[in-house]
């Protein structure tokens, strides 16, 4: 084994050569430390961004959800009634054309009739003919 150099008493680490070398070291070992700390602190605070921004997004899409949910049953519920209000119409439609035609045949037995008026002259008319001819 050689011998140990001893290191000059008195004399600063960088007057030699391993001095200036673990001077140096040091230094990167520090500025390793200051960035691993640096990388770190941005981990935690993109990890807490993220976090906030993804429990954001979660509430968002829970409350879509049950929108989706109470629209799906709305939907739904509308077109069953739009089904039977379209029942409704078609037996409604029905109905109206059946009074039409009663409306048509009342008004063509209305025209038939002789009113109120036209009766009264032929009962006048009628009297008449029976006081000449009876009298």
């Amino acid at each position: 084994m050689p011998p140990k150099k001893k290191k000059p008493l008195g004399r600063p680490p960088s007057s030699t050569a391993e001095g200036r070398f673990a001077i140096l070291l040091e230094q990167i070992q520090e500025q390793n430390r200051a960035t691993i700390e640096a990388v770190f602190a941005s981990e935690v605070r993109l990890t807490k961004r993220f976090d906030e921004r993804f429990d954001a997004l979660e509430a968002r899409v829970s409350a879509l959800e049950a929108a989706v949910r109470i629209n799906s049953e709305d939907i739904k519920k509308n077109s069953e009634d739009i089904k039977k209000n379209s029942e409704d119409i078609r037996e409604l439609q029905l109905a109206v054309k059946r009074l039409e035609g009663e409306v048509v045949a009342l008004a063509a037995v209305v025209q038939t009739k002789a009113d109120r008026s036209e009766l009264r002259a032929l009962e006048e008319r009628v009297h008449r003919l029976e006081q000449r001819a009876g009298g």
